[in-house]
């Protein structure tokens, strides 16, 4: 688990050199290394992590393309407290993890707040201390609340109201693979469609045709009607970034066909914003910190030069290490999730 501050300071330090080197022309090498290292680590491997769903209108003539997608999971969710308080709460939560069994959520930066369930009062506060029992200054939805949203009263010896809003910040920027479509029907339950490329459906017709009873060598020219005839199911095909519904629609469908995705997101790339982050911007800075290490420091090196072999007594790159971080990393995601599933016939 690491920041992206504490990722450049490391790759300094086993460069010899300070962090302000590290940009030239005004553009970041480290930061442009580390999201270089992150794009390929999402190219070369499909991340549980990475896993999302997204919401697409498909128009029945032209599809609907992926770019219009309205991810639907896969946001982090933070909250903001505002006010004039006493101790000065305010700012942004991030969710650190479980307290009670209730989301807990840290305030960015120092000193350090907590948004959290509190199991004697029973309901979310706000609090310098994380404790079950009741702090000396604290903030509390009044009425009490076991979400944490609304509107604090101060409590103890806290002054002023707090005001807690929920955020959602996507962690993806667009839609990197399509795993599965389902649609809604009427009772609210998703049911999945037929989904595949675009020439599996049209090879499944043709195969029908060629071995239907219909078709006997006597009925050499079947006429157009009985052509169209012949239903097919209907799928959802891809070709790029394009969804559509095959058999293709020319005419007489005006509502778009709405549809859910299972997906993999592409992340985010990092910016100059998140060296303020005090915990992980995304998940391969959480546990694959040392991949994005070596992969930062081999890459850097074209630069400083620091690792060159041919010179007496120097080392080489640590490419060594940075392909075994990142095969631990590999195998690590490939356990996490499908080694503990369950499946039925």
């Amino acid at each position: 688990m690491g920041t992206l501050t504490q990722l450049r300071a490391t790759v300094a330090g086993f460069h010899a050199t300070s962090t302000g080197s590290f940009t030239v022309g005004g553009f970041d090498l480290f930061l442009g290394s580390v999201n270089n290292a992150i794009k390929t680590a999402q190219m070369l491997q499909d991340f549980e992590d990475s896993r999302c769903t997204a919401l697409l209108n498909i128009d029945a003539v032209v599809g609907g393309n992926l770019v219009n997608a309205v991810f639907e999971v896969g946001a982090s969710t933070t909250m903001v407290v505002t006010g004039t308080l006493s101790p000065n709460v305010v700012g942004t939560y991030l969710q650190t993890g479980l307290y009670g069994g209730f989301p807990l959520f840290t305030l960015e930066g120092t000193p350090t707040y907590f948004l959290y369930f509190n199991v004697t009062l029973g309901s979310y506060i706000l609090s310098n201390t994380l404790t079950d029992g009741t702090p000396t200054a604290y903030f509390i939805p009044s009425p009490i609340q076991t979400s944490a949203p609304g509107t604090y009263v101060n409590a103890g010896t806290a002054t002023g109201t707090a005001t807690v809003a929920q955020t959602l910040v996507n962690a993806f920027s667009a839609i990197k693979t399509v795993l599965a479509v389902t649609r809604q029907r009427p009772d609210g339950t998703y049911i999945p469609l037929d989904f595949a490329r675009a020439d599996i459906p049209i090879e499944r017709d043709r195969t029908e045709l060629e071995f239907s009873d219909n078709l006997f060598p006597y009925l050499r020219y079947p006429s157009d009607a009985q052509i169209n005839a012949r239903g097919t199911n209907s799928s959802i095909i891809q070709r790029g970034q394009n969804l559509s519904i095959y058999p293709v629609y020319t005419a007489g469908v005006t509502v778009p066909f709405n549809v859910r995705l299972e997906c993999f997101g592409w992340l985010n790339a990092l910016a100059s914003g998140n060296y303020a982050d005090t915990f992980p911007s995304n998940f391969l800075l959480d546990y694959g910190f040392e991949w994005l290490q070596w992969s930062a420091i081999c890459e850097l090196n074209y630069i400083f030069k620091t690792f060159v072999p041919r010179t007496e007594g120097n080392l080489s790159a640590p490419e060594k290490y940075r392909d075994d971080a990142w095969n631990k990393l590999v195998l690590f995601d490939a356990y996490r999730v499908d080694a503990n599933t369950t499946r039925s016939r």
